[in-house]
């Protein structure tokens, strides 16, 4: 399973962990994405990726999210309906 997950699977969790304390939670959760797409893995699974962006770097990131559909398996675990418009399934978890 870690092989798999070491080449197959690029995973962006919801808490971004980077050594950099001089960026901006923004910045921080771009630098993130970058490093989960760049990758090149099979399947993209994606907590939160909207965490501390602003309404342009989400909108940026849903252009990118329905660019690359084709290309790549994205998971998305979100509260944001503005992501939820780029999937082409939908699974809501509302109690």
């Amino acid at each position: 399973m870690f092989a798999v997950r070491k080449k197959l699977i690029s995973v962006l969790e919801q808490r971004t962990l980077l050594e950099n304390d001089n960026l901006s939670g923004g910045e921080q959760r771009k630098n993130a994405i970058v490093r989960a797409y760049a990758k090149s893995a099979d399947l993209l699974l994606m907590d939160e990726p909207d965490n501390n962006l602003d309404d342009d770097a989400v909108s940026e990131l849903t252009g990118i999210l329905n660019n690359g559909k084709h290309e790549l398996i994205t998971i998305i675990i979100s509260h944001d309906e503005r992501l939820a418009l780029t999937a082409d399934e939908v699974i809501n978890m509302t109690l």
